[in-house]
């Protein structure tokens, strides 16, 4: 190859790689009065940083995250190539982001979820749906599901899985058994979404072998194959609640009931199986991690607790204020009160959006 022409192709290299940081510092120019870390990396920007994350042990991305938080404020820029996110921690800069109509959410990240392996997950659901008129269509529906007085008629059915926790937990307590917290509010959280929102029985919280039981698990580490079983579970559940409403039959007052009433014919099937699905994935997920994280804080801070209920000194007494059924517990040296003591606890957990 003749030197002019190796001169020409360097000189190409140089040119498309000067355009190429040129483009990453104008694309970045927007967002640098934001605080963030120093980049190692002009390229990569702050890439390297995940790639050590790993270095101490038990840490995650988050946790990264929640250093720099405490570090450089309530918001902060991350970037990595091209791309700016913004990391926001303060619980009222959350709220507005999530509640807005002028923050749409990225649509590749979402896209990611509703489709993974070439096989549908969430679909077009309440979670992954990136068109703004068609979620706000699918959260009318669940907006009457979720009023007020249906909720109050489903009270019942949350008194009965927490007692029974309760039963469970107090049968463990002998200060020798370790109890995965974890483990048994996810079960608790699902026995009472399956039947509160679809009138189904799981039994997960007294071990009973059901076909829904292992399938959000396994979701996650055999995606089509999961997905499609927990999908037909559904499928079959809601066409037997559509013909019992049909023939006029006494139903459950659950979600279900109150989506198919509402749907009017209009409702997309594929969508309503996309919610059935979201509903057990993400739905009992957020909220056992909710009650988890609860759990764990009130152990951690015994003032709260004993603020809110001087009188639950003792293993096994129950709260009996007005309106709150859910039992306090000595358990293994941890007390609980749910959801009487939520509030303040939750105050004290990271609140974090990625935008």
């Amino acid at each position: 190859m003749s030197p002019g022409l190796l001169l020409l192709l360097g000189s190409a290299v140089l040119v498309a790689f000067g355009l190429c940081c040129t483009f990453v510092h104008r694309a970045r120019s927007r967002y640098e009065h934001i605080p963030g870390p120093p980049r190692p990396s002009f390229l990569l920007g702050h890439l390297p940083y995940f790639w050590k994350k790993d270095e101490a042990c038990g840490r995650v991305l988050q946790d990264v995250f929640l250093d720099w938080a405490k570090k450089y404020g309530p918001v902060v820029r991350v970037n990595v190539f091209h791309k700016t996110s913004v990391i926001v921690t303060s619980p009222e800069s959350v709220k507005k982001f999530l509640m807005s109509t002028k923050y749409n959410k990225d649509s590749k990240m979402y896209h990611a979820i509703q489709t993974v392996f070439g096989e549908r997950l969430f679909g077009q659901g309440l979670v992954s749906e990136c068109d703004y008129e068609r979620w706000h269509k699918q959260r009318r529906v669940m907006d009457l599901a979720f009023s007020r007085s249906s909720l109050v008629s489903l009270m019942e059915t949350f008194n009965e899985k927490a007692e029974q926790l309760v039963e469970i937990l107090e049968a463990k307590a002998d200060g020798q058994t370790p109890v995965s917290m974890q483990e048994m509010l996810t079960c608790t959280t699902m026995d009472i979404l399956a039947k509160a929102a679809f009138g189904m029985e799981t039994g997960m919280l007294l071990g009973a072998q059901k076909p829904l039981s292992g399938k959000v698990k396994l979701i996650l580490e055999g995606i089509t194959a999961s997905r499609n079983t927990l999908a037909k579970v559904g499928k079959d559940w809601v066409q037997r609640r559509r013909e019992a409403l049909k023939r006029g039959e006494d139903v459950p007052a659950d979600i279900l009931t109150q989506i198919l009433k509402a749907e009017e014919g209009a409702q997309d099937d594929e969508v309503l199986l996309d919610n059935f699905v979201t509903f057990f994935i993400a739905g009992h997920e957020t909220s056992a991690n909710h009650l988890a994280f609860t759990v764990m804080e009130l152990s951690r801070q015994p003032e709260i607790l004993a603020s809110r209920f001087p009188a639950a000194k003792t293993e096994g007494e129950r709260c009996k204020e007005p309106g709150t059924r859910l039992p306090l517990l000595g358990l293994l040296g941890l007390d609980m009160a749910v959801p009487g003591c939520l509030k303040p606890v939750v105050l004290n957990l990271p609140n974090a959006a990625t935008l």
